[in-house]
């Protein structure tokens, strides 16, 4: 009888231990591939007389919005939090050219980078799938407190297909905001060919943010999938003959 007793609560044991393996190995962390939105912050920098910070900050790959630099030092503080590549290159937006790799490496990474900019337009183009945040400090101002060339406004409820609108090759400042508690997604598609560009926006719930792209010479038009009103703001703007 004690013989049988033992047994019993020994497969009772192994039991319990198999359903507590389960429960605690489904709550594994899995680091995914998608981008989350740029997150933007201007501000005085106490620091530097006269200069704004202007912290980016977002998780996987992306292209910041950009700044104004008006040919001064401009100071960047870059932080990873992430156990594979990263790479930051600062682009000259006006000609879209490779002006300096300002990191390239792999794992947790924090340091700074002083550079000597001509006057000109810049972003910056991230490769990663952590999280990230770049602080630039100097004679800089955000692209959306310049003068665009053409400001195109669309606003609406739920899933829509913008009229066309047309532009020749030119950077684009968007900001999009959405008071929803569901999906939305904002994808920019070639009127002409129905070809899908970018991606501009896909989360969840409300959402502020802004996207610095780059538009060929055609007719484009918005797609978008939203449970709530919405608004975008497209300023697009010229890109000088080089």
């Amino acid at each position: 009888m004690i013989l049988k007793l033992r047994i019993k609560l020994t497969i009772a044991g192994m039991l319990l231990l198999v359903i507590t393996g389960c429960g605690s190995s489904s709550g594994g962390n899995n680091e995914g591939t998608s981008s989350a939105p740029v997150s933007v912050a201007v501000a005085e920098d106490p620091d530097f007389s006269g200069n704004n910070l202007i912290t980016y900050s977002s998780k996987g790959s992306q292209i910041t919005g950009g700044f104004h630099n008006d040919g001064d030092q401009v100071d960047f503080k870059i932080q990873h939090n992430g156990d594979l590549d990263f790479r930051v290159r600062l682009i000259n937006n006006d000609t879209w050219t490779l002006v300096e790799t300002l990191v390239d490496t792999s794992g947790r990474w924090e340091g700074r980078k002083t550079l000597n900019l001509a006057v000109g337009n810049y972003v910056m183009e991230i490769e990663t799938i952590g999280e990230w945040s770049i602080e630039s400090n100097g004679q800089i101002r955000s692209f959306l407190s310049l003068s665009p060339k053409e400001v195109i406004n669309f606003q609406g409820k739920k899933d829509t297909i913008t009229d066309p609108f047309y532009s020749e090759a030119a950077r684009a400042d968007i900001r999009m905001i959405h008071n929803g508690e569901a999906k939305f997604k904002v994808t920019l598609v070639n009127h002409d060919n129905g070809a899908q560009m970018a991606v501009l926006a896909d989360a969840i719930g409300y959402l502020d943010t802004e996207k610095t792209i780059h538009l060929d010479t055609a007719n484009h038009r918005l797609e978008i999938e939203a449970d709530g009103s919405w608004t975008i703001i497209i300023k697009i703007n010229a890109i000088p003959e080089v």
